[in-house]
């Protein structure tokens, strides 16, 4: 599948000059990249480029301005988790006794994650709350989440919203425009994908 759309993008040669973009899963960028090279040869970078989504997000920060802060490591999100629960603890009925366990926060982050990449927000929890009974557990979660957004957003950022944060400078963003862009080897997409997409 790969080969084909490499043969597309590597049709026409120099007189097709027009800006080809390959947007691959981040564990086949590499390897993708380097069969683009091997079958167009070292003057197709003049023109076609692969890219994974962050590095997509990379480029778009590249022209349309980045995050000056950076981004959080695994345990820096650790202790910023922390921090938040540490923030909500007294209005915590049900996860309040595990807060300071490390098993707990890591299963927070993992969540987190599940979250962001679904697109679902503290806002959406808290609504969700209020429809449906779960003994408190989705308002407090809510809470733990809004306190760790909180937080991110004055230091340095969780790494998993670099996508939406790269679809949000995209409208000030020419990169791309009157661009032939092709993506292969994706069975799904994310909701920050989408976003950016």
């Amino acid at each position: 599948k790969t080969g084909a759309m490499i043969r597309e993008i590597t049709a026409g040669g120099a007189e097709r000059p027009r800006r080809r973009m390959l947007i691959v899963p981040e564990q086949y960028s590499h390897r993708t990249e380097r069969a683009l090279c091997e079958a167009g040869g070292p003057e197709l970078s003049l023109y076609a480029e692969v890219f994974s989504f962050t590095g997509l997000a990379r480029r778009v920060f590249s022209e349309a301005g980045g995050v000056s802060s950076g981004y959080l490591d695994d345990g820096g999100r650790l202790l910023v988790m922390y921090s938040a629960l540490q923030k909500v603890r007294q209005g915590l009925n049900v996860y309040g006794r595990a807060a300071g366990n490390p098993e707990f926060i890591r299963s927070l982050i993992a969540s987190v994650d599940e979250m962001k990449t679904c697109g679902v927000t503290a806002g959406e929890l808290t609504r969700l709350s209020e429809q449906v009974d779960f003994s408190g557990k989705l308002s407090e979660l809510a809470a733990i989440l809004e306190a760790y957004e909180a937080l991110t957003a004055q230091g340095k950022l969780d790494p998993r919203d670099m996508l939406s944060l790269a679809a949000e400078r995209m409208a000030g963003c020419t990169f791309g425009v009157d661009a032939d862009i092709y993506f292969d080897s994706f069975t799904d997409f994310t909701v920050p994908e989408l976003e950016l997409l």
